[in-house]
């Protein structure tokens, strides 16, 4: 029987808490920009949250936007709120490691669902400057950025949208 060396054994044990801890570190950024999302707007209950990682389903609207920054989901922490029924629309956002936030917030208007955008305009809802992308089938996703953070609007109903836009931070 081979002896293991302690030293190994303190190096291993080392490694597997620090991968714990980013974890952990991980969830709790997430939670926190969760907490910053509305439950409520616009007459809509966003009552089912979710956080999008790398073990979560591919082919993600923000997948492209990622890609665009040379990045992937562990570079970044994303956050969503839906209505548990579908209707309504959504809310979001996220937050790149390393990006700041008026790269992010050009990345999203210029390659977000970019196959699906038929205009691009950018309007001002309270004191922030929003780009509205009009896609295929009349959905709207608005976008803003406070600091490093992009937050997200998306439905069928443009009106609907700048009253979350209007509910968010």
């Amino acid at each position: 029987m081979t002896a293991t060396r302690p030293g190994f054994c303190s190096v291993l044990i080392g490694l597997v808490l620090a991968a714990l801890v980013a974890a952990g570190c991980g969830v709790v950024q997430s939670q926190a920009l969760l907490a910053t999302l509305p439950t409520t707007a616009g007459g809509v209950t966003f009552d089912t949250s979710r956080v999008i990682d790398d073990s979560f389903w591919s082919g993600l609207e923000v997948d492209d936007v990622l890609a665009a920054l040379g990045k992937r989901r562990s570079d970044a922490t994303i956050v969503e709120r839906w209505p548990r029924d579908g209707v309504g629309g959504g809310i979001g956002a996220f937050v790149v490691n390393g990006v700041p936030g008026d790269v992010a917030l050009d990345t999203v208007a210029q390659t977000w669902h970019a196959a699906a955008v038929v205009g691009r305009s950018q309007t001002t809802i309270g004191d922030r400057d929003v780009w509205v992308l009009e896609q295929r089938g009349g959905y709207f996703l608005l976008a803003y950025r406070r600091g490093s953070t992009i937050y997200w609007a998306s439905t069928d109903d443009r009106s609907l949208a700048e009253q979350f836009i209007a509910a968010m931070p």
